[in-house]
């Protein structure tokens, strides 16, 4: 078994970002084994193993001690753990896959300009409509502390399907919370971002598990893959 376990980006936006991040840093990800090996690890970390995950998955993971490390984004651990400092120590942050979480409102909505202007139309759409004001997003715990913090009025929030910027366009919500990297579909969307609508500035970040069993080669490894990615820091 191999000394340290290293949840890593199996696919979607932060793999090739996370493969040239190592590349960079001299520990290319390598086959062990054969070619058509499942198994992975790093050039130079021979008993350094790499599970491969959805970025998603990561934060479970470490929290339940299943891997010594991990990579995902600072959003998906906040959203996930409600203390994540009390499983997980300080992260060391990579240098890739920023994006921001995010308050957007239709374009349409011109009064619209800050939060504080989305606060009064909660309040108008109550009147008016008998309801709370929707908004989708696949981020309750992010999104529900930070509207509690900031806004008096009361909003609803419902579960996204499917893609949350087609949200209000398909009638489900009037606005949405959602992860934000250049804001290219929010327009295609005809959606912006109010003044004081970013909710949490997120990028990957390699995380280091307090649950996981850890033994005195894992954290030398751990120490070399640490020195490995400062020394190549962007």
């Amino acid at each position: 078994m191999s000394a340290l376990i290293l949840a890593y980006p199996s696919k979607g936006r932060l793999r090739p970002q996370a493969d040239a991040r190592f590349e960079a840093a001299g520990m290319p990800v390598r086959s062990i084994g054969s070619d058509r090996s499942y198994a992975f690890g790093l050039a130079g970390l021979e008993d350094v193993q790499l599970l491969l995950a959805e970025a998603a998955q990561v934060p479970g993971l470490l929290a339940r001690g299943e891997a010594h490390a991990g990579i995902t984004g600072i959003d998906l651990v906040s959203e996930q753990l409600a203390e994540p400092e009390a499983v997980l120590q300080a992260p060391i942050r990579l240098g890739f896959g920023g994006a921001r979480i995010a308050v957007a409102v239709p374009e349409c909505w011109i009064d619209v300009e800050t939060l504080a202007d989305l606060d009064d139309v909660a309040f108008a759409f109550l009147r008016s409509h008998g309801r709370r004001l929707r908004i989708a997003t696949g981020f309750r715990r992010l999104a529900g502390r930070f509207l509690t913090e900031r806004c008096s009025a009361p909003f609803e929030l419902v579960p996204s399907r499917g893609p949350t910027e087609a949200a209000p366009l398909s009638g489900l919500s009037e606005a949405i919370v959602d992860i934000v990297a250049t804001g290219g579909t929010l327009r295609a969307n005809h959606l912006r971002i109010p003044e004081g609508g970013v909710i949490l500035e997120s990028e990957a970040c390699l995380w280091i598990s307090k649950q996981a069993s850890w033994s005195e080669r894992a954290w030398e490894f751990m120490e070399a893959l640490r020195r490995g990615l400062d020394g190549s820091a962007p």
